[in-house]
């Protein structure tokens, strides 16, 4: 109940109390039923049990739908970025052998590198080196691509050395080998022997092709296609691959990485 206390006259006339919701003027301290609690706006009586709730902590209902707001959007929102993380979590080491694999694909392929072939013990150079020669035990000049598909390509290294490499649709790997000097497009030996690569363990990273693997291209980068023999206005080589886990998606938890170059010939 809301009261105010003014002085009327003397001290001795007492104090007198203003009842500010009835306007009721009362002399000397409010009785019990005049303290009867009152709503601060309204000035209507206040139920005891209402009274008895807030003072044993009970929420009015403003406060409850709120707790449930706050309670819903945290509901919504906390699972999916704990999923998120968790996602986060599998996916980082899945990128990295990925990444690790579709790089040294990449390096081996242009660059050349280390060899697991029986009696090789020199790098097999990659496809950067292709140059016409005469090959190794061969009699005869050779251009430096003896061999353009979509998914195998043939070249004579600047070592003289006649490489081939395909992609592996089995073991989802590129294949490299080494091939008999005089052999063309026409005399591909079957099942020669090969390795992986990388020559490290794939791990569960497969190396795909998403499209034409090896495209090939004149002086001007108009495209060529592949023939047998192959095309001799043939002066760039563009590679394409994925490399990926599973299948790919992000949201399963895997990953995936796509990868392109292009090769110059400089002496085809």
């Amino acid at each position: 109940m809301r009261w105010s206390s003014r002085r009327q006259g003397p001290a001795s006339q007492g104090t007198r109390f203003v009842n500010k919701c009835t306007g009721e003027q009362v002399d000397g301290s409010p009785t019990p039923a005049d303290r009867r609690p009152v709503h601060p706006y309204t000035c209507s009586p206040v139920h005891e049990s209402v009274l008895a709730g807030r003072c044993q902590g009970g929420w009015t209902l403003p406060e409850l739908v709120l707790v449930l707001v706050i309670a819903g959007v945290l509901f919504a929102l906390v699972p999916p970025i704990i999923l998120f993380g968790v996602r986060t979590l599998v996916f980082v080491p899945k990128a990295v052998a990925t990444d690790h694999v579709a790089a040294e694909v990449m390096q081996q392929l242009i660059e050349g590198g280390f060899s697991t072939l029986p009696g090789q013990a020199d790098p097999i150079r990659g496809l950067r080196f292709a140059i016409r020669r005469v090959p190794l035990g061969g009699t005869g000049l050779q251009p430096a691509l003896w061999l353009t598909e979509d998914v195998r390509v043939g070249y004579v290294s600047s070592d003289g050395q006649l490489v081939l490499v395909r992609l592996n649709t089995i073991n989802a790997a590129l294949a490299r080998a080494l091939v008999p000097a005089g052999t063309t497009c026409a005399s591909v030996p079957a099942g020669p022997t090969e390795e992986l690569v990388p020559y490290d363990a794939l791990g569960s990273a497969r190396v795909l092709a998403s499209g034409p693997m090896f495209q090939y291209r004149n002086q001007a980068g108009a495209l060529l296609t592949p023939a047998c023999p192959p095309d001799p206005a043939i002066r760039r080589v563009d590679v394409a691959m994925v490399v990926q886990t599973g299948n790919g998606v992000f949201e399963a938890g895997q990953a995936s990485q796509s990868m392109r170059s292009s090769v110059a010939i400089r002496i085809p």
